[in-house]
């Protein structure tokens, strides 16, 4: 809209990974709407994707049964593998970067709270989406107190009331999850959410350790 760049210019710099437009960078991660934040004009292309994928699997039958193919949204371990092959993309992440870990939104776009998060995360349609739909939220533990269990049932009960299919909490910091990376044997009780589902954080690979400790963690 305001004519800076050009589709041809922005497919460029993401083929270079945005080297030497860090300031471009920063400019996307921080100043363009991002799904996540309560913005129909922005949330409404993850109901059109969604959709898309429905339509598409209604088309098919299984290979070995005349059963339909499922549709989900549940990226279990595979956002970290897919974005180890994937390219910088124009909402400012870098290449190899691992994707979305579910279907809430990516790392560290929430910027106006839980509740908007939740909004953003029920705007489509879960009903279709069998096969799974992850959405995780993830808190910071400095930051509960006295009453943070009720803010997050009030939480979850909005969630499921707006036809949510499955949302997955942490509660962590970074500063334990460090630790456990650097003494592994002093935590191997310690469980974390994935994308999907729960797995001992020292059994993680490198990569996924990464992915765990670099999620933005939501003030409760």
């Amino acid at each position: 809209d305001k004519k800076e760049w050009t589709v041809c210019d922005l497919k460029k710099i993401l083929d270079q990974n945005f080297e030497e437009h860090e300031a471009l960078r920063e400019q996307i991660l921080s100043g363009l709407p991002k799904y996540g934040n309560d913005m129909d004009e922005i949330d409404c292309y993850f109901g059109k994707i969604t959709e898309h994928i429905i339509a598409e699997c209604e088309k098919y039958t299984g290979i070995h049964t005349n059963g339909f193919l499922i549709p989900s949204v549940f990226c279990w371990i595979m956002h970290e593998r897919f974005g180890r092959k994937t390219g910088a993309t124009p909402d400012g992440r870098l290449a190899g970067f691992p994707l979305g870990d579910g279907s809430g939104p990516c790392q560290g776009r929430e910027m106006k709270g839980p509740t908007a998060s939740i909004l953003s995360s029920t705007k489509w349609d879960h009903s279709k989406l069998i096969g799974g739909v992850a959405v995780n939220m993830k808190f910071s533990k400095s930051t509960l107190g006295a009453h943070s269990l009720d803010v997050m049932k009030a939480l979850i009960k909005v969630y499921m009331q707006r036809g949510g299919f499955e949302m997955q909490i942490n509660v962590t910091n970074k500063e334990l999850l460090e630790e456990a990376r650097k003494c592994p044997e002093n935590y191997r009780d310690l469980v974390v959410r994935i994308g999907g589902y729960s797995d001992y954080f020292v059994n993680l690979s490198n990569e996924l350790q990464d992915n765990v400790i670099e999620r933005a963690f939501i003030d409760a």
